[in-house]
């Protein structure tokens, strides 16, 4: 269809109108069938609500949204939309099979368990598609489904009464078009899977044109079937759902630093809700780069007496010859001014001499960077500057278990330098401590250092990279199981200690004239955590499901498990008597 003509269609409908606004959040509960009311037309009956399903995989929404094409422009005036839905905000990796699930069961794949490309995986006995789940309720609701993937026709869309595994997107626009024309289904679900190819072949970004050109045909396709739809001889008579979805995004660089699911261009997805009856309604994604990091630290002083948090028992953290471990922590200066050699972490008898190690500040290249300093390798620096009122993550990941043995450092989750590692023990009798080592250091240093972890294992530089900036080391985190001492210090304010959290018990007592501060500074590197309902100001996939199941009349129950959450459009009233 040209763009023109269904504007000529649309301008029909652009008249002067009073918007009715009502949101309402409802997750696995029973609920009134609110949609019911958006009907206008005068034969409608019970019988006559038809949803029209496309799923395009690939369709990134930061990409459709920059490209402003003239179908979805001209369906966005009768939508609610969003160019910052989600995927699923829980699942890693996240892949199009898993979306694909989504959005035909109403579950995340902590349910359906398609965690990857392997559908043979999904629990569809438990959390049936709404092929199935329509087909049990109401048998007189007919469906049909087309696509061109083999692997998805045959288990998520096998259950239509109807329908064609064709062999590209060309034909499955023409036999949903046909379905359309003539045929007398309620439900139609279309999938078109080329964007997706085109874009892992070649880019999802804007400036590869044959991404754009496949964004551009299902433009043309979204036209095309909507004003199919118009022509239908019975569609006075009807109560039309359009939904325009994707189940995946694709791989593309961000311009701006964003380690939440929104910053995860995979999970970047598309959704509109169209109708005619329906005014324009967007849903931007939230501000998801500027999450404040959020608590509270002690203030380590080199002044005489110098602030230290120590551990007693001495025996603990001393790592043999054949053991790795990771130590990992956050850092901030509180002065701009450069320092030679305080030590800010150690477990050693003499700050720069004999068994063990410590990390210290030094002035290189003009700034503070931080250092490992040891008696079984060279000295290991950061390349970052630390002295710039910032926070910073460091890490230290040292591997004696190998065929070669190394320390590495990192700042901020970028790999540093590294050094290879000697025969010597690390054994000692002193305790680990925060803070001074007497005699070494000054009495400049001034800094906050929390978040301390330990871990039994030597990470990777992807473990580093992914992990080293989380603000909290929780049941979900990866290497929960090899952490063996862990200080985040949140929970400590106003006390003299550092209660250990790894459940090991082994807590730091504070010393000198300590004192607590409290802080909320946007790290761009940091990961704060962030509560589900962040992730819901958008539609997810496991909401469509939801959607349609309201447009039908039928009522979710809370035993099926559903985890969609409700959208209720703007309304058009017309204002002429």
């Amino acid at each position: 269809m040209k763009a023109k003509n269904m504007i000529n269609r649309m301008s029909q409908w652009c008249i002067p109108f009073v918007l009715i606004v009502a949101v309402f959040s409802s997750c696995n509960k029973d609920f009134p069938n609110i949609l019911k009311q958006f009907s206008e037309q005068p034969n409608y009956t019970s019988g006559s609500s038809k949803v029209l399903y496309i799923i395009a995989d690939g369709v990134r929404g930061k990409a459709l949204q920059q490209l402003e094409l003239p179908n979805f422009r001209i369906v966005t005036r009768n939508a609610l939309h969003s160019f910052g839905s989600l995927g699923d905000f829980k699942n890693t990796p996240y892949t199009k099979e898993a979306g694909m699930t989504s959005l035909m069961t109403g579950v995340t794949s902590t349910k359906h368990k398609v965690a990857d490309n392997n559908l043979a995986n999904a629990d569809l006995v438990n959390y049936p598609t709404i092929i199935q789940r329509i087909k049990t309720l109401n048998n007189d609701l007919k469906s049909v489904a087309f696509s061109g993937d083999e692997k998805i026709y045959n288990s998520l869309l096998k259950d239509a009464d109807k329908g064609s595994l064709v062999a590209s997107d060309v034909e499955v626009l023409q036999k949903s078009k046909e379905e359309l024309s003539n045929g007398t289904s309620d439900l139609i679900v279309t999938h078109f899977k080329e964007p997706y190819l085109v874009g892992s072949q070649n880019s999802f970004e804007t400036n590869n044109q044959a991404y754009v050109n496949s964004l551009k045909k299902i433009d043309e396709s979204i036209g095309e079937l909507i004003e199919t739809i118009k022509k239908r001889s019975t569609y006075d008579e009807e109560n039309w759902l359009v939904i325009i979805t994707s189940s995946i995004g694709g791989t593309a660089i961000n311009t701006e630093v964003d380690n939440t699911a929104y910053g995860d261009n995979n999970r970047n997805t598309v959704t509109f809700f169209y109708s005619p009856k329906f005014s324009r309604s967007l849903l931007s994604r939230p501000n998801s780069t500027e999450i404040p990091y959020d608590g509270n630290a002690l203030r380590y002083t080199y002044g005489s007496p110098a602030v230290n948090s120590t551990l007693q028992d001495a025996e603990l953290y001393n790592f043999g010859p054949n053991t790795d471990f990771t130590i990992n922590f956050f850092f901030k200066s509180n002065v701009t001014s450069s320092h030679n050699y305080p030590i800010i972490l150690s477990k050693r008898d003499v700050g720069f001499g004999g068994n063990g190690w410590n990390l210290f500040m030094e002035v290189r290249d003009g700034n503070n960077k931080i250092g490992w300093n040891s008696n079984i390798s060279n000295q290991t620096f950061g390349t970052k500057q630390v002295n710039d009122g910032a926070w910073h993550s460091f890490t230290v990941v040292v591997s004696r278990s190998g065929a070669t043995d190394t320390v590495k450092v990192f700042t901020d989750g970028v790999f540093n330098a590294a050094n290879t590692i000697s025969a010597n023990s690390l054994l000692n009798n002193a305790p680990l401590v925060i803070g001074k080592k007497a005699p070494d250091g000054n009495t400049g240093a001034d800094f906050q250092l929390n978040n301390l972890q330990i871990y039994n294992t030597a990470f990777s530089n992807k473990d580093v990279a992914e992990l080293a900036g989380k603000t909290t080391v929780d049941s979900s985190h990866p290497k929960k199981s090899n952490l063996i001492g862990y200080w985040p210090g949140y929970d400590d304010v106003g006390t003299n200690k550092m209660t250990d959290v790894s459940g090991n018990n082994k807590n730091m007592v504070i010393t000198g004239p300590y004192n607590w501060t409290s802080f909320s500074d946007v790290v761009p590197y940091f990961q704060p955590p962030i509560r589900d309902s962040f992730y819901r100001l958008v539609p997810n996939a496991v909401d469509i499901p939801f959607f349609i199941y309201q447009w039908f009349g039928i009522v979710p129950k809370e035993a099926w498990g559903l985890e969609g959450k409700s959208w209720t459009p703007t309304l058009l009233v017309s204002t002429l008597n």
